[in-house]
């Protein structure tokens, strides 16, 4: 990130704000945290907030405004040290950034077209996580793999497909014929549950288990739609 300047007012609290500038330097965001474009920002306005009174514990706030997706974001740093740097405050820690939004996981055109409900789920699921709600997005992972799990059998049980929609997923996994998919689903659907639980049976497993597990559904299944598409080629 390249090292940038910039006069901040300080803002020391809601009705004392210090209309005279102070210099500061910052390390400048290159990609927009909202639609992920290289960016050279066009900045609004920069803030110091001092508590206490204290500018040894202070933050500065640079306020963004992305041209590509017309967003505004907010930059929010720490002092790196305690002291003056030629003459101005070193701000150069990049403390946050709000707010953000992660780039959707890419997932195979065969899973997408299986399952866009599961490719939506995920996405969803996964960006909670990456704005740290923990308590909710695991229930969004357990409902991404009862999409995939019914939409994988309605696939392949399409005479079937109505009463595999309405059954529970458990009773659903029971339908799965390649042990290592059953596998793999039924223990990230131990998971899930346990998200959704007051207490948890498994405890030594977790949201990591639970997603390598998935992964690893999705490459067997993959493989299997591969195979379809191979062997409905006819010999010539």
């Amino acid at each position: 990130m390249p090292i940038k300047t910039i006069d901040a007012r300080s803002i020391y609290s809601i009705h004392s704000i210090n209309k005279k500038d102070t210099p500061c330097k910052y390390n400048e965001v290159t990609e927009c945290p909202i639609c992920h474009t290289t960016l050279v920002p066009q900045i609004l306005d920069a803030y110091i907030h001092v508590p206490d009174n204290s500018i040894f514990t202070s933050l500065l706030y640079v306020i963004c405004f992305c041209h590509k997706c017309h967003k505004i974001f907010i930059c929010t740093y720490s002092r790196n040290n305690l002291y003056e740097y030629d003459d101005y405050l070193d701000f150069s820690h990049l403390q946050d950034i709000s707010p953000q939004i992660p780039k959707p996981l890419s997932f195979s055109p065969e899973i997408c077209k299986l399952s866009p409900n599961f490719v939506e789920t995920y996405n969803q699921s996964n960006e909670a996580e990456c704005n740290s709600m923990t308590q909710i997005c695991g229930l969004g992972y357990r409902k991404a793999l009862e999409f995939l799990v019914k939409d994988y059998l309605c696939h392949k049980f399409p005479n079937q497909s109505e009463n595999i929609k309405n059954e529970f997923l458990s009773s659903s996994i029971k339908r799965i014929d390649d042990v290592r998919i059953k596998t793999l689903a039924e223990r990230a659907t131990w998971i899930g549950n346990d998200e959704t639980h007051y207490t948890k049976i498994h405890e030594n497993l977790n949201l990591d288990d639970m997603k390598r597990f998935i992964k690893a559904m999705l490459n067997y299944i993959e493989s299997e739609l591969a195979f379809e598409e191979a062997d409905a080629i006819p010999r010539k």
